[in-house]
């Protein structure tokens, strides 16, 4: 799969046939996982509703963080009682 890095070679970009957007994002994850260290895919061009579509590779823990038990609704931001 050819394969086009920019300048500082910080990031690629792929042409992927796929019928949808999210599974040509899903295959490239496929194809490039064992080769390089990727954790954000996107796509390069709004699809027909303006959307980019993005495609996250996250940690363990921040997974759990994002899907862990949330606070109760009712309670505030969390304030520090040092300095009180």
């Amino acid at each position: 799969m050819p394969l086009a890095a920019n300048r500082d070679r910080t990031r690629l970009m792929a042409v992927h046939p796929a019928k949808t957007p999210s599974r040509a994002l899903q295959s490239l994850r496929r194809r490039l996982h064992h080769l390089l260290p990727i954790d954000v895919l996107t796509t390069h061009y709004p699809d027909q509703h303006g959307q980019v579509v993005l495609n996250l590779e996250l940690s363990r823990t921040a997974r759990a963080v994002i899907t862990g038990p949330r606070p109760p609704a009712d309670s505030g931001p969390e304030t520090s009682s040092a300095g009180v």
